[in-house]
C-alpha cells in the first residue's frame, strides 16, 4: 500500500460523511476514497493483498476437498 501525504485537501479531514470520495482525472475515476471507521492496517492491507487473497482461497477448496478436522477433535487426540 502506498501512502501519499495530501496537503492542500484539507476538505477531506472536514468530510463528515460516511460515503466514499470518488477522486477524477479530466472527469474519469482514478480513485476512491473510503471511510475506515473500525478498520485497522493490516486487516485493510491484508484484505487487498491478491498473494493473502489466494492463500485463503486455496485454503477454502482444500478445505472442501478434504475436509476439516475440529479444534476439539484435535485436542482429544493429543490430550489436551
Amino acid at each position: 500500500m502506498k501512502e501519499i501525504a495530501i496537503d492542500n485537501l484539507d476538505f477531506l479531514a472536514d468530510n463528515n460523511s460516511k460515503n466514499p470520495i470518488l477522486l477524477t482525472k479530466k472527469g474519469k475515476p482514478v480513485s476512491l476514497i473510503i471511510p475506515l471507521d473500525n478498520v485497522d492496517l493490516e486487516t485493510l492491507s491484508l484484505s487487498i493483498n491478491p498473494e493473502f487473497i489466494e492463500l485463503i482461497e486455496k485454503a477454502r477448496q482444500s478445505q472442501q476437498q478434504e475436509g476439516r478436522i475440529m479444534i476439539n477433535d484435535v485436542r482429544k487426540e493429543l490430550g489436551i
